[in-house]
């Protein structure tokens, strides 16, 4: 996860911003987070994107912490 918060995320918000699109702030949602406040990242979000990695494995994140719905 420090790698993610490290490397890629300012090297995707650089590759947004470089193209006009800029973010007040983004937030990762990580195993650690609850439900309740996995869910209201997901609803009050404007943009969401899936990073790499195994879809099977962020698909049981999701449902883990009740995504799909929202």
């Amino acid at each position: 996860m420090q790698k993610v918060r490290e490397k890629y995320v300012p090297t995707f918000t650089q590759h947004f911003k470089n193209v006009g699109i800029q973010f007040d702030n983004s937030i990762i949602i990580d195993p650690d987070m609850s439900q309740n406040e996995a869910q209201k990242v997901v609803r009050d979000a404007c943009f969401i994107m899936l990073m790499g990695g195994d879809p099977f494995k962020q698909k049981e994140l999701c449902e883990k912490l009740g995504l799909l719905e929202d």
